[in-house]
């Protein structure tokens, strides 16, 4: 049969709709006619391209266009068996929610809540409320705030600390994973001055080091996901670039919080690195100094009220091996840590 008198043959969108097995369909009636239409529209495509030299008869094209709509009407997000071996995995979600998780989820989204407002205050209030406390609770962060993904994390980060300075990554770590998220051009988005330190395959503590200017406002330290390098490599442990940066970072806090208390005045950070892998931090203030060092670094004890915890010193000299402070009250304070660095080989 010629194409022509086959195309006049396909049925009409309101008559095959009238069928038995489209008609008891359980779905909204402008899904049904919309697959309905699909369904035709892919016959016509058939007979054209000489895919299809006789039609099928109602029945078959009834049933197909039902198939259509039935599996249309499917939400994109389902549930799966995950038969992968990884348990975290990005493409199925990651970590599952806990029957309390979900069922509180259910409970609020059941009714109206008071995502934002402020029940106390009668008033207007913040979602971000929610889970900025618990957040910062669990991390022991100043603030928190969440949002949808890893990327977005970054980008608001280096957007915050970052804009207008000089940002310090590894030069093994400058990668792209999904989705186009590329470190150097996030890092021009938000600002920031690339300031790449070591080789790609390998980089020391030193080579930041050296690289910290006047303009630096951050290091960063990239998971590079699926992308790696083995063999002759080496970085530094991230335990130990963290463990480094927590005292430092109680250090300035410090020096924030009792050197200025009613001003603003200049904080120095200087880092050096000695032979056989010895790094030393200093940080310096002219502040309003310390009258009794000794009694500073008791644990627990604070001039700070009752926001702050007492345990700044105590957490120095957790992170680092060797822990000095000099101070003269109206003179300010010098703050000397160090530390033996690892040198680790990749494998």
């Amino acid at each position: 049969m010629e194409q022509q008198g086959i195309l006049r043959k396909i049925p009409k969108v309101d008559e095959l709709l009238s069928h038995p097995a489209l008609s008891a369909l359980d779905l909204p009636a402008g899904s049904v006619r919309d697959a309905v239409r699909r369904e035709l529209e892919a016959l016509r495509s058939q007979v054209l391209s000489g895919a299809l030299e006789a039609l099928p008869d109602h029945d078959a094209i009834a049933a197909a266009a039902g198939e259509r709509a039935r599996r249309e009407a499917l939400p994109s997000l389902r549930p799966v068996i995950n038969g992968t071996g990884v348990v975290l995995h990005t493409n199925l979600g990651r970590s599952l929610l806990s029957w309390q998780a979900v069922n509180a989820v259910e409970q609020v989204a059941r009714s109206y809540s008071t995502l934002e407002y402020d029940v106390e205050s009668g008033s207007r209030g913040s979602r971000h409320s929610h889970v900025d406390s618990l957040l910062a609770e669990v991390t022991g962060a100043e603030a928190a705030m969440v949002v949808n993904n890893n990327a977005a994390a970054v980008l608001l980060i280096l957007s915050a600390m970052g804009k207008g300075g000089e940002v310090i990554p590894s030069r093994g770590e400058l990668v792209e994973i999904g989705g186009s998220f590329r470190i150097p051009d996030i890092m021009t988005q938000c600002g920031c001055t690339l300031r790449e330190v070591g080789t790609t395959n390998k980089t020391h503590l030193f080579d930041y080091e050296n690289a910290i200017g006047e303009e630096t406002r951050a290091l960063l330290r990239v998971h590079t996901s699926n992308y790696r390098i083995v063999g002759f490599s080496e970085r530094p442990p991230l335990e130990e670039l963290g463990d480094i940066k927590t005292a430092v970072s109680e250090a300035v806090t410090n020096a924030i919080v009792h050197a200025y208390p009613d001003c603003l005045g200049k904080i120095t950070l200087r880092l050096r690195l000695f032979e056989g892998g010895v790094l030393e931090l200093q940080v310096r203030d002219s502040g309003v100094g310390i009258p009794d060092v000794d009694q500073a670094r008791t644990p627990l004890f604070t001039t700070g009220g009752e926001e702050r915890s007492g345990m700044g010193f105590t957490i120095m000299e957790s992170f680092m091996d060797t822990l000095k402070v000099r101070s003269a009250p109206g003179r300010g304070t010098t703050v000397t840590m160090a530390r033996k660095i690892s040198r680790r080989a990749g494998r």
